[in-house]
């Protein structure tokens, strides 16, 4: 048997981090899924991982999923709803409302 990418106990289901050993449960499960990475402890070394948004394609491709990687992401699946999270009035709030949007581009693309 080979790395193990993830694995489900029947009803969540878990992938491996992208930076850090271990497994985390996906938030949402759709051609882009993504779960938030939370340090389950702050320390000097964790400091330097912070919590963050991490996406996964359908080939299993993770990214970081920060402010601008979203908002690049959205304008070249939808451009539309990328121009929609692009007018949104402050970083904060696209910070924000990052999930739900990725959701909102899951949601069109079962659509089509």
């Amino acid at each position: 048997m080979g790395k193990v990418f993830g694995f489900c106990d029947g009803v969540k289901i878990y992938v491996h981090g992208l930076r850090l050993e271990g497994f985390h449960k996906l938030d949402y499960v759709g051609p882009y899924s993504f779960f938030v990475f939370e340090q389950a402890r702050y320390s000097v070394a964790t400091a330097m991982l912070p919590d963050h948004l991490v996406i996964i394609d359908s080939d299993g491709t993770y990214r970081d999923g920060t402010v601008g990687f979203v908002e690049k992401f959205l304008l070249e699946k939808n451009p539309e709803l990328g121009k929609e999270f692009e007018s949104l009035a402050d970083r904060k709030e696209k910070k924000d409302k990052r999930q739900a949007f990725i959701m909102r581009l899951n949601e069109k693309l079962k659509g089509n």
